[in-house]
């Protein structure tokens, strides 16, 4: 059976949940007790292995993604200093 979710507890930099092929709309949650960090949203084409910014966060969220494309992957996580302090819960599925 597919995977149509990744969920990670990120706690310091460079920490991403593992990539998950989406299409349609998709969720994109955000939540936790954390400070000073900007959660960013990667998407990749191909599996060309290049990780390109789709969008980034600095607060708790529960939204609704969109990507016409088949087989693109996504993750989210918090990049090489983006990490402020405290325990960040994020979840992307279908």
């Amino acid at each position: 059976m597919p995977i149509f979710k990744q969920v990670a507890t990120i706690t310091g930099e460079d920490q991403w949940t593992d990539s998950v092929k989406m299409i349609g709309n998709f969720n994109m949650s955000i939540s936790g007790t954390w400070e000073n960090s900007t959660i960013t949203v990667q998407r990749q084409f191909d599996s060309d292995g290049v990780w390109l910014d789709a969008d980034s966060f600095d607060e708790n969220i529960e939204i609704v993604g969109q990507e016409p494309e088949k087989n693109v992957l996504y993750r989210m996580g918090v990049k090489q200093g983006d990490f402020g302090s405290g325990s960040i819960s994020v979840r992307l599925s279908r």
